[in-house]
């Protein structure tokens, strides 16, 4: 009985504080965007709803719907916003974004490289050349485990994070995007991501598409998204007219959602987003850089401080391997599209406090597009800031767009094999408008590594020594004045390994000799690969084998000794710091 009150308050609570969608047989809210009852649990919930209704889409405010609002929302494949929408309802120059955007989500997400690859692939962006997505060196994506081991996996927080990490790239494709992944979803282990995600390489922002309810003990973990340099943002959560933690610290940019629709090119709407979280913290007080906007939050902080698209009916493309395509909305989208943005503007500030303070010193001014109709649980959109959207929507377009320039996308190290092909996206970024046309060449570097100007092409003789071949590059384009870059990519020619070593049959009598094939992981190089041996009795210890340059495998006799009953016996073989072993059964003659 008691186990059956509990289930039922925990139901009556998520569905009081839960998202609005949870009553919308359109939207699909995941496990873990639902709200968890009990305080004590400290776990946090993410902010993201997906899109399953049908293409006879409504929007608020439409009262007879027209899908041809929707542009690719109803009718392309895939379905919802994509990038260069979003870019052009926003003003965000093409290309844009420079040293990194960490995305903090918990829970291991064990196809994110693949996933960000296929996303980014559909829409024309960088992928990611390593095939380890934990690499330090990956120049475009990189997983980050927090606790220094991979978490369990979970699918709700997948889905947050291929729409994370998928639209932080597609807003800001020359930001680096880490994905820094707590072992769980308690605040102790995202807190913990936090402090790491501040630590890493060229970050600059932090996105964070999570929260829970305001506590009282919420101040004492402000100083967490304090760390010097970074900005750190927040979704507001998807519950109109309630406030979320840590969208509500003095220490976060926190993001509200709206309803956008976009088509053709235009912006024909955008309004408050009914399920966009706002309000005026219960233990935040305010802080000095929202003084202009006192009246209207009195002495605690207000939320959010401004917004982006969030609304699922208008929501985003989305792609991961459990799903395939889907339309994804949520303050979840707002989150990484606006850190995106920010980093893409170039002016980084010092601190989130420093981001907030100029944020709010171009209240009223053309940075925002001011949110004037639409509500959120009890409030309702206004002239200037208000409980919906705080001070609008960031356009990037009112900010002087910076020189263009002309680079050379960095692969880090590659590996090629001896006898094989092997060909790498490379093509020069021009960020010149109207775009410029590009010449490019190789400068220096073997005869085997070619580039067309848009591929790298390695194809490496079997005779090529192993070792690090670099090449270097350059490229120039034809506007006044000309813009130059100069590229280089590390090759690595591995030395090949043993990989594995057969008999010819399962069993041999004693006594007997049998052949053993020994297969190694590339190419011989010049002078063959010597291959020595230990084995356990009853096999003989054969003589070392000589795989011939350019050969992959060679055949090696094993001698047996009698046996007075069957046993099994044991090789292995070694080359290139590698060893490869099987077991043979040794019967009675």
């Amino acid at each position: 009985m008691l186990a059956f009150i509990a289930f039922s308050l925990q139901a009556a609570y998520a569905f009081s504080h839960g998202p609005a969608a949870l009553q919308d047989s359109n939207i699909r809210v995941p496990e873990s965007s639902i709200p968890k009852w009990f305080a004590s649990t400290k776990s946090a919930k993410t902010h993201i709803l997906v899109w399953n209704g049908s293409p006879q889409i409504r929007h608020e405010g439409f009262e007879t719907p027209s899908p041809s609002l929707y542009g690719p929302l109803v009718l392309a494949s895939p379905p919802g916003y994509y990038p260069s929408d979003i870019l052009g309802a926003y003003g965000v120059p093409a290309l844009q974004g420079s040293n990194a955007i960490a995305i903090v989500d918990a829970f291991d997400y064990p196809t994110a490289l693949a996933d960000f690859n296929h996303f980014s692939t559909q829409f024309g962006l960088p992928t990611e050349s390593s095939a380890t997505s934990t690499l330090s060196s990956n120049p475009v994506f990189q997983v980050v485990y927090a606790s220094g081991a991979k978490p369990t996996q979970n699918k709700g927080w997948n889905e947050e994070a291929a729409l994370d990490i998928e639209w932080a790239h597609a807003i800001a494709p020359n930001a680096k995007i880490y994905l820094v992944e707590a072992a769980s979803d308690s605040t102790a282990d995202l807190y913990a991501a936090e402090q790491l995600a501040a630590t890493l390489p060229g970050v600059q922002e932090v996105s964070n598409s999570w929260g829970g309810d305001e506590a009282s003990d919420e101040l004492t973990y402000d100083s967490t998204f304090a760390a010097p340099g970074v900005v750190y943002f927040a979704s507001s959560g998807d519950t109109g007219g309630i406030t979320e933690y840590p969208a509500v610290s003095p220490n976060v940019v926190g993001v509200g959602g709206t309803s956008l629709v976009y088509s053709k090119g235009k912006v024909l709407s955008e309004t408050a987003w009914r399920g966009s979280g706002g309000g005026t913290s219960s233990y935040e007080p305010i802080s000095s850089y929202q003084a202009s906007i006192a009246s209207t939050v009195g002495t605690h902080r207000g939320s959010p401080d401004l917004s982006s698209v969030a609304d699922p009916y208008t929501g985003v493309a989305v792609y991961d391997s459990f799903d395939g395509w889907f339309v994804v909305g949520g303050t979840s989208v707002a989150s990484p599209v606006v850190a995106a943005i920010v980093n893409g503007l170039g002016s980084f500030q010092s601190s989130s406090v420093n981001e907030l303070t100029l944020l709010y010193s171009e209240l009223g001014t053309g940075r925002f597009r001011d949110i004037t109709s639409g509500r959120a649980g009890r409030f309702r959109a206004t002239s200037g800031w208000d409980f919906t959207t705080g001070s609008g929507s960031l356009l990037a377009s009112t900010v002087t767009a910076p020189p263009p320039t002309l680079t050379i996308p960095s692969l880090g190290v590659v590996s090629a094999t001896p006898g094989s092909t092997v060909s790498y996206k490379l093509v020069p970024i021009d960020t010149a408008t109207p775009a410029r046309t590009v010449t490019s060449l190789i400068t220096s570097g073997p005869t085997w590594a070619t580039w067309d100007g848009q591929k790298l092409t390695l194809s490496p003789p079997i005779t090529v020594a192993p070792g690090n071949y670099t090449v270097a590059l350059a490229a120039s384009d034809n506007g006044s004045p000309q813009l130059t870059a100069t590229g280089s990519v590390t090759i690595n020619i591995p030395t090949p390994h043993v990989s594995s070593i057969n008999f010819a049959a399962n069993s041999v009598v004693g006594g007997a000799s049998i052949q053993a094939t020994v297969t190694i992981s590339g190419p011989a190089p010049t002078g063959g690969a010597t291959v020595t041996f230990d084995v356990s009795p009853p096999l003989h210890r054969p003589a070392s084998l000589v795989i011939a340059a350019g050969q992959t495998s060679g055949v090696v006799t094993v001698a047996t000794d009698a046996v007075r009953r069957s046993t099994t016996g044991v090789i292995i073989a070694y080359y290139g710091n590698w060893m490869a072993w099987n077991t043979i059964r040794v019967t009675k003659n």
